[in-house]
């Protein structure tokens, strides 16, 4: 007779946790893969007609693989992360494949369910090369946010990435392209595309020392805006990478502030909220001559799950952060600034209030 080991009973009952999860989520269509390399489920994103309640099938996928637990996983040093051990050649697999895969950590005593997506993971911790190394230890220690549950990122993040509209697959998508014109002898195409791909793997300090390099330059220049593009798409794909000193270097000027990297800042607040919490940014900023970084820091916190320009264009908006505030009279002319500034335009309009 065949017997069902504990392990398998909590592995069961952690992919139903995961399984009832996504499909309570209104959003996904959730299927069981049993024969894949790793892959337990399949997750598809469906599009809500206007016309009624019923989807529409997307055919843009996610994949997962489920790693279950009776009580909750452990935690890193810092208590804010959990830690899941993941094979290499799993995650040297998830690197090369063209379909967003996932690891969803499930809790079966809480019902909890948190994940992160690997090959996202793998491009921010700069594990390309140790994955291909012939490391002794067989596993990886893969750190999740706390904040990162998968209810969460169902309803966000995770449509993101199914459709497509996350920097880290434009960084894949010219990766694959880069290496498929090489086969076909498109020497020239893969030549400019290796060169891009270099210029997105720089490392923080580099790209923060090449927009500190222009100077004043760096603002309303052809080299300027370039330089700013760089640096606005760098922080799209490696936002974790930023610490707060990084953030003041980018910022601080004298008795005033960066335009540069204020929309540098918004970027990150926009597209890694959980991580731009982590670095405590207000605190940062609070004894700076210019009190502005710190009024920015601290509204946009107070919005952090709104995007731009939604954040500060709503009737709701409180523009009030200690005796520092934007008129309401000027407040219907932010939208039509923010289109050109980005989310500096905002610190052009801050007063002192009577």
């Amino acid at each position: 007779m065949r017997t069902q080991t504990n392990r398998q009973k909590i592995g069961s009952a952690g992919h139903s946790i995961a399984q009832t999860e996504i499909a309570l989520s209104n959003s996904w269509i959730a299927r069981n893969l049993t024969e894949d390399y790793g892959i337990d489920i399949e997750l598809e994103y469906t599009a809500p007609k206007k016309v009624n309640n019923d989807t529409i099938v997307t055919g843009k996928f996610i994949k997962a693989q489920v790693r279950s637990h009776r009580k909750t996983p452990e935690k890193s040093q810092e208590k804010a992360e959990i830690v899941e051990y993941i094979d290499y050649g799993f995650l040297r697999y998830a690197y090369e494949c063209r379909i967003p895969i996932i690891l969803i950590v499930v809790c079966i005593e809480t019902k909890e369910c948190w994940y992160v997506w690997l090959q996202s993971y793998i491009l921010e911790h700069q594990l390309t090369e140790q994955l291909y190394e012939k490391a002794t230890e067989k596993e990886l220690g893969i750190k999740i946010l706390a904040s990162s549950t998968l209810k969460k990122g169902l309803n966000a993040d995770l449509i993101d990435i199914a459709k497509f509209e996350n920097p880290y697959q434009f960084y894949l998508a010219i990766k694959e392209l880069a290496k498929l014109s090489s086969r076909f002898f498109e020497d020239e195409l893969s030549q400019m595309l290796n060169k891009y791909l270099k210029l997105l793997d720089t490392d923080v300090e580099k790209v923060i020392n090449t927009v500190l390099d222009l100077g004043t330059s760096i603002w309303a220049t052809r080299e300027g805006n370039k330089v700013s593009g760089m640096l606005y798409d760098y922080i799209r794909r490696n936002g974790t990478l930023f610490r707060s000193t990084h953030l003041r270097k980018l910022i601080v000027r004298d008795d005033s502030y960066s335009r540069t990297g204020i929309n540098a800042l918004g970027i990150l607040y926009e597209h890694y909220p959980d991580h731009a919490l982590s670095l405590h940014l207000p605190i940062v900023f609070k004894d700076q001559v210019d009190p502005r970084p710190y009024y920015f820091c601290c509204l946009r916190e107070r919005y952090i799950n709104k995007k731009a320009p939604e954040w500060f264009s709503g009737n709701e908006t409180n523009f009030d952060v200690g005796d520092l505030t934007i008129p309401e009279k000027v407040r219907r002319d932010l939208y039509l600034k923010w289109a050109n500034r980005g989310d500096s335009a905002i610190l052009d309009y801050v007063v002192t209030k009577d």
